[in-house]
C-alpha cells in the first residue's frame, strides 16, 4: 500500500468524521411525542431565528428585534414550539415541538442571520416522519437508516486494518531466513 494512499486514506476517514454531513436529517415521531430538531449556529451573535416548514406560508418560529413574533405564527405551532433553552449563549437554535400530529410531518428549515449582515443563513434541514403509533413502519422509534450509516463507518475504518495486516503477513513470509539458517548442524 503507497504511502500516498495511506495518506489520503486517513484525511478522507478523519474529515468524514470531523464534518457533518450535508445531507438533510431524518427524524421518525410518534402522533403526542415531543421531538427536537437539532440545530446550532457557529456564531452566537444571533440577530434573527426563522424556522418554516415546506409548503406552509408563514414561519413556525421567528425571534427578531430582541423578542419572539406570535402574531404571524403559523396557527398549528403556537403554545407547541420554543428553541431550546440557553440558545443565545451556546447558538444551539434546535426547535422543540410539542405534541407533534401526523400533519406536523415534512421538511423543516432554519435560517439564522447573524448580526450586522442582511441575508440569511440556512443552517439546517430535516424531515420529520410521524407516523400512528403501531403503525407498518419499519422506521419507528428512530431513524434505522442512520445505523446502517454506522455499520458502514466502521466497515470503512475496518479494511484499512485487515489491509495493513495482509502486507504485514505477506513481507513477513518473504523475508529472508536468519543467518545460518540453511547450515546443517553435524
Amino acid at each position: 500500500m503507497s504511502r500516498t494512499f495511506l495518506s489520503v486514506y486517513l484525511f478522507a476517514s478523519v474529515f468524514a468524521l470531523v464534518c457533518p454531513d450535508s445531507s438533510e436529517l431524518n427524524i421518525t415521531a410518534e402522533p403526542g411525542q415531543t421531538v427536537t430538531l437539532p440545530c446550532a449556529a457557529t456564531n452566537l451573535n444571533i440577530a434573527v431565528v426563522k424556522w418554516t416548514k415546506d409548503g406552509l406560508e408563514g414561519y413556525i418560529m421567528l425571534y427578531r428585534d430582541e423578542h419572539f413574533e406570535n402574531a404571524s405564527q403559523l396557527p398549528s405551532f403556537k403554545e407547541r414550539v420554543e428553541l431550546k433553552k440557553g440558545w443565545k449563549e451556546d447558538g444551539n437554535v434546535s426547535l422543540i415541538l410539542q405534541n407533534v400530529t401526523t400533519a406536523d410531518s415534512g421538511t423543516y428549515e432554519c435560517e439564522v442571520v447573524q448580526e450586522g449582515k442582511k441575508a440569511a443563513d440556512l443552517i439546517c434541514n430535516i424531515t420529520l416522519s410521524v407516523d400512528p403509533a403501531g403503525g407498518d413502519s419499519e422506521r419507528t422509534g428512530g431513524d434505522k437508516q442512520g445505523s446502517r450509516g454506522h455499520v458502514g463507518l466502521v466497515v470503512f475504518l475496518a479494511l484499512p486494518i485487515f489491509a495493513g495486516w495482509l502486507i504485514y503477513q505477506r513481507k513477513k513470509n518473504r523475508s529472508p531466513p536468519p543467518p545460518g539458517a540453511g547450515q546443517q548442524l553435524v
